[in-house]
């Protein structure tokens, strides 16, 4: 199910990788920050930053630990609308997390 919710990721249909990853945690499986990261990742490949730091926010209210890839994944979404205020607030973030 991981595998799918990554190609939603790809394919820039974050509506679908959401489905997927909600659809693992009704089945029972444990999810883990990749599958986090892999959501995120698909709301930045369709430019929908908010979105995806609003799933870095569940992530951690879940008890997961951001992780590099969680940061530079934000940092990028950031400085591709051409928000470097914003992609820096990330790389601080990050740095403030002890990476």
């Amino acid at each position: 199910l991981g595998l799918l919710t990554d190609a939603c990721a790809v394919a820039g249909d974050p509506q679908r990788a959401d489905f997927w990853f909600h659809y693992m945690i009704q089945a029972g499986f444990e999810v883990e920050t990749i599958q986090y990261n892999i959501v995120i990742k698909a709301w930045i490949a369709a430019e929908q930053v908010p979105q995806a730091e609003q799933w870095f926010q569940h992530m951690v209210a879940a008890g997961h630990t951001p992780s590099q890839v969680t940061y530079g994944t934000l940092v990028n979404g950031r400085a591709s609308l051409g928000d470097l205020v914003g992609a820096r607030h990330w790389f601080e973030q990050y740095q403030r997390s002890g990476g």
